[in-house]
C-alpha cells in the first residue's frame, strides 16, 4: 500500500511537507504543490481518513438527522444532500430520529469526535436542543420551519404559504364542501399547514377536519370516515402518502377524481406525478433546499456567518383537480 513516505521520496520533499500539502494545499510552495500532486497521481495515493483525522482533529464526517427514512421525502433530501456533502469532500452519515426516547442511540454519533457538521432535517424540537448540546461547538444547518437561533444556520420552508396557494386556488374554483386530512396534531409542519390552510379559506368553505392520521393504511381509514359523512368537494390531505392513501379508498368506492371529488396532496414525491390519476400537490424544492444546506454547513465550518433563509413551496396542477392538465 502506498504511504505518505512513498509520496515524499518521488516528490522530493520530506514527510512533513507532503502533509502540509494534504491538510492545506494552499500552504505550500506553488513548485512544492506541483511536484507533491505529480508524485501523488503517478501512485494513485489517496490519503487515509483515519490518518488525516489523527493530523487535523477533523473527520470530515457530516451526521444528517431525519425524523423517519421510511418517508420518501427524507429519502429523496438525503440523496440531494449526499450528493453535495462528497462535492466539498464530506462525508455524509444518515441518523434517524423520531423523539427523545432516540437520543441515547444518536448522541454518539452527533458529538465533535464523530462529526464535523451536521444537518437536521424537519426535527421534531423536543429533540433539537439536547442534539446541539451533543453536539458542542459542531456546525449545526437545521432545516426546518422556524428560524432557531441555537444553531448555526437555519433554512425555513413555509409550509403555512404552500397551504394558503392550495386554499387560494380551492376558493377560485368555487369549492365549497372540503375536507382536510392531517397528521397528528402536535407535529409543528401539521400546526403550520393547517394554520396556514384556515387562514387562507378564511371562513368562505365549509371545512371537515380530521386529524391524527399518517401512512397509506391510516389514509385508506379515514378516507372512508370522510365518506360516511358525505362526499365533499375536495379533500385536502398533509402529505402526498395521505393523498394517495386516500386517491386508493376513493378507487375502491368507485368515487371518480376529479369528477366527482379533487384531491390534493403536499411534498410532491416522484410518485406523485406517476399515479392515476396525477397528484395535485404542493412541492417542496428538496433540490435547491439540500443545496443551501451544505453551501451554508460549508460556510459555517469555514468561519463565515449565516443568516437565516427562507423557501416557498410551490402549487403544482395535475388532473387530481378540476381544470388541471
Amino acid at each position: 500500500m502506498t504511504t505518505i513516505k512513498d509520496v515524499a521520496k518521488l516528490s522530493g520533499f520530506s514527510p512533513s511537507a507532503v502533509s502540509k500539502y494534504l491538510i492545506n494545499p494552499d500552504s505550500v510552495r506553488d513548485a512544492t504543490r506541483r511536484s507533491i500532486e505529480s508524485a501523488i497521481n503517478e501512485l494513485g495515493y489517496t490519503p487515509s481518513p483515519v490518518a488525516r483525522s489523527l493530523r487535523t482533529g477533523k473527520t470530515g464526517i457530516v451526521a444528517v438527522l431525519v425524523p423517519e427514512i421510511t418517508n420518501p421525502v427524507f429519502a429523496e433530501l438525503f440523496s440531494y444532500i449526499y450528493e453535495g456533502c462528497m462535492g466539498i469532500g464530506m462525508t455524509p452519515v444518515l441518523h434517524t430520529i423520531g423523539g427523545p426516547d432516540q437520543l441515547e442511540r444518536v448522541t454518539a454519533a452527533v458529538s465533535p469526535y464523530h462529526a464535523d457538521g451536521l444537518i437536521f432535517c424537519f426535527l421534531n424540537e423536543d429533540v433539537i436542543e439536547p442534539l446541539t448540546q451533543c453536539a458542542g461547538g459542531s456546525a449545526i444547518i437545521n432545516i426546518g420551519f422556524n428560524t432557531d437561533k441555537r444553531v448555526s444556520g437555519s433554512i425555513v420552508v413555509d409550509v403555512a404559504e404552500g397551504m394558503r396557494q392550495v386554499a387560494g386556488y380551492l376558493l377560485s374554483k368555487q369549492y365549497r364542501d372540503i375536507a382536510y386530512l392531517g397528521e397528528p396534531g402536535g407535529d409543528t409542519a401539521s400546526m403550520k399547514k393547517i394554520g396556514g390552510f384556515l387562514e387562507g379559506i378564511s371562513g368562505r368553505s365549509v371545512v371537515r377536519i380530521l386529524q391524527g392520521y399518517r401512512g397509506l393504511d391510516m389514509a385508506h381509514e379515514a378516507t372512508g370516515l370522510l365518506l360516511e359523512r358525505g362526499v365533499p368537494d375536495a379533500i385536502v390531505c398533509e402529505t402526498d402518502i395521505l393523498a394517495i392513501g386516500c386517491l386508493k379508498r376513493l378507487a375502491q368506492e368507485r368515487i371518480t377524481v376529479p369528477d366527482t371529488v379533487s384531491v390534493i396532496g403536499f411534498d410532491d414525491i416522484q410518485i406523485a406525478g406517476m399515479y392515476e390519476p396525477p397528484l395535485t400537490t404542493v412541492r417542496l424544492p428538496l433540490e435547491r433546499i439540500s443545496k443551501l444546506s451544505v453551501e451554508m454547513l460549508d460556510d459555517t465550518m469555514k468561519g463565515r456567518k449565516q443568516d437565516p433563509v427562507e423557501v416557498t413551496p410551490e402549487l403544482v396542477l395535475r388532473r387530481s383537480t378540476k381544470g388541471a392538465e
